[in-house]
């Protein structure tokens, strides 16, 4: 049963987590050029954690497979990922980084977790540990 407390928290997680989204996506968008864009990023960012099919990108994305087969061709020509067929369905084809994708993602990756650890470290210790908890708890509450 939803109370009034979670009722405030979730109006509070909808004020602050696109807030936090768009200062990670502003810093992206200028460390990112000319390798990336967001879009380009965010299917880059998703391959890290392991291959994935068009199709699944494309949902995740919210796009239509046109638009992901496009960003996905600059990508693989552009030398930042590769196809590979699987063995039990020639047809069924999986994206993953080329060397050259992952080492630019993880460079990208590494300076905006950089900046965002500078914001950190302006925190008083009670409220790091605050932080701690509560990305936490938010990792457990979504997928």
């Amino acid at each position: 049963m939803k109370n009034k407390t979670d009722r405030e928290l979730a109006v509070q997680f909808l004020a602050v987590v696109p807030r936090a989204m768009r200062v990670i996506r502003q810093q992206m968008r200028a460390l990112a050029r000319p390798s990336f864009s967001v879009p380009h990023f965010r299917i880059m960012g998703r391959l890290y954690r392991g291959p994935a099919t068009a199709s699944e990108l494309a949902e995740i994305q919210g796009v239509s497979m046109p638009a992901m087969s496009r960003m996905v061709d600059s990508l693989v020509k552009r030398g930042y990922l590769e196809r590979t067929q699987t063995s039990r369905d020639r047809r069924h084809i999986h994206l993953h980084h080329s060397k050259k994708g992952r080492l630019e993602f993880e460079r990208i990756r590494r300076i905006v977790q950089s900046h965002l650890a500078e914001s950190v470290s302006m925190l008083k210790p009670a409220d790091k540990k605050a932080l701690k908890t509560g990305l936490e708890i938010l990792g457990g509450m979504v997928p």
